[in-house]
């Protein structure tokens, strides 16, 4: 998803994808692969990745990650100084600045 398009929608989608998160379980056969052989390189080299969670009481963090291998099971963590933690029902304003603030500190592939 381009970053703009991201921008525009990303605040709702995160929100929305947490909600769901709550409720629905997929089976493990119907998880599929982020990627397809060969296609993580092409995506994550020379991009930065930051990680959305969710705490169990609603509070989302923001973690900014290294990508040492190109797969997702491989960001490594930059350090806890700089995560950046928003309560759940919070507005966009604060939303995008914890945002653009932890994936600053993420650092991009070479």
């Amino acid at each position: 998803m381009p970053l703009e398009e991201f921008r525009a929608t990303g605040y709702d989608w995160v929100r929305r994808h947490f909600e769901e998160y709550l409720r629905i379980r997929l089976p493990e056969k119907e998880v599929l692969p982020v990627f397809q052989s060969g296609e993580a390189e092409k995506f994550m080299k020379g991009r930065r990745a930051l990680e959305i969670g969710r705490y169990p009481d609603g509070k989302l963090i923001f973690s900014p990650k290294v990508i040492r291998k190109y797969d997702l099971a491989h960001l490594e963590g930059v350090g806890k100084e700089t995560r950046r933690i928003i309560p759940e029902n919070t507005s966009a304003d604060v939303f995008w600045k914890a945002f653009d603030e932890a994936l600053a500190a993420a650092q991009p592939d070479d």
